[in-house]
């Protein structure tokens, strides 16, 4: 599995506190190191669904 970081991602990221940052970056390691993990629920992201930007 590819895997890739949008600078959109980064943005949000630095805009939250500390410990939300770090538990982003935790789940996002997780992700890229084990992508079938069974703990992880995907979501299908859709075109046009951005309400809280």
């Amino acid at each position: 599995m590819d895997f890739r970081i949008a600078d959109i991602f980064v943005d949000r990221l630095a805009r939250l506190t500390g410990e939300e940052q770090k538990s982003v970056r935790i789940t996002a390691l997780d992700l890229q190191l084990d992508p079938v993990n069974p703990g992880m629920q995907l979501h299908k992201l859709h075109r046009g669904e951005r309400k809280h930007v």
